[in-house]
Formats: C-alpha cells, sequence, structure tokens
C-alpha cells in the first residue's frame, strides 16, 4: 500500500512538473509575442501617430493574438507611444494644412476610431469660419480649372474637400468677386 502510494505520489509530481513546465512555455511564447507586437507597434509610431484602434487592428491583420495585442496595446499606452488625443490633433492639424474642410476631416477620423468631440478645445481651437473661407479660397487660388462651367467645378471642388455648403458658398462669391476686381490677396 505504501509503495502504491508512493508510485500515485511521483506520477502527480510528474504531471505537476510537466504541466508547470507547459505554463512556462506558454507564458515564454505570450511575452515574446507580445514584445514581438510591442515592437511592430514602435515600428509604425516611429513613422506616424497612430490611434489605438488603428493599430489594433493592424495587429491584428498581421494574425499577432488578441491577448498578446491588448498586452502591446497597453504597453504602449502607459509609456506614451500611443495617444488618442495627440493623434487626432496631428491629424486634424495636418488635413488643415492639406486644406481639407470641417466636413470631410470629421467623416474621415472616424475611420480611425477617433471621437473628436472628446478633444480638448474642439471645435473653437481648430476651426473659425474666417479661416475656413480663407483655406478654401487658398484651395481654389491652386487649383484653377479650366472646366466649361467654371462655376460649379468650383463649387465642386471644394464641396469634394469637405468644406460646409456655407462656406463653400462664401469662398466661390469672394473668388469671383476677387478674379472680377483683380485684388487677389491671400
Amino acid at each position: 500500500m505504501v509503495i502504491e502510494s508512493e508510485a500515485v505520489d511521483a506520477e502527480v509530481d510528474a504531471e505537476d512538473a510537466d504541466t508547470e513546465a507547459a505554463r512556462e512555455m506558454a507564458d515564454e511564447a505570450f511575452s515574446d509575442n507580445s514584445a514581438l507586437a510591442y515592437a511592430r507597434i514602435m515600428r509604425l509610431v516611429a513613422v506616424r501617430d497612430r490611434s489605438v484602434f488603428e493599430m489594433r487592428k493592424r495587429l491584428q491583420d498581421e494574425e499577432f493574438d488578441d491577448d498578446a495585442v491588448e498586452v502591446a496595446l497597453e504597453q504602449a499606452l502607459n509609456c506614451g507611444l500611443l495617444d488618442d488625443d495627440r493623434f487626432a490633433q496631428a491629424y486634424v492639424r495636418g488635413k488643415l494644412h492639406s486644406r481639407w474642410g470641417r466636413n470631410r476631416i470629421e467623416r474621415e477620423i472616424e475611420n480611425y476610431g477617433v471621437t473628436l468631440s472628446a478633444l480638448d478645445g474642439y471645435p473653437e481651437v481648430f476651426f473659425q469660419d474666417s479661416d475656413e473661407v480663407k483655406r478654401a479660397l487658398q484651395e481654389l487660388e491652386r487649383h484653377r480649372t479650366k472646366a466649361k462651367n467654371v462655376h460649379e467645378a468650383r463649387y465642386r471642388r471644394l464641396e469634394s474637400k469637405g468644406y460646409a455648403p456655407s462656406v463653400v458658398q462664401k469662398a466661390v462669391q469672394e473668388f469671383e468677386r476677387i478674379e472680377q476686381t483683380g485684388d487677389l490677396v491671400l
């Protein structure tokens, strides 16, 4: 009976050792996978700022397992590599520089999983009507059209860039007034 008990204890100890070794291997593989995911985040963020949503999707598309993705994202958030507010500010400023209108910026940033209403000072800090009209005028000056119906082509151009209808109307009227009088000052 003592011999049987020792044999059973030895089997249990062997199973525990195998389970422990399996856990250690799984932990090591998991930490390796999350470390690879974190390294990928670092490389991608070195190129340009990214949103958390965009980064999660990218890592999942590259077939990192979900747990490793979440650990890597948490690390990146904790050390400041990822920050949705910083991303949103950079995105909005970049698109304003490219003469995009407010409507298009708001529509396109949703693809990155960012809510602009949570951004400090939004929209007052980024958009004033006079600035919108000025950017629209710059877009019209930069992109001269040779269409048969120039007036409609200008409207379409500004609408495609995401300017509000009221801004489009003001900008086109002002641009045409400037063209007629010849006092272009942008």
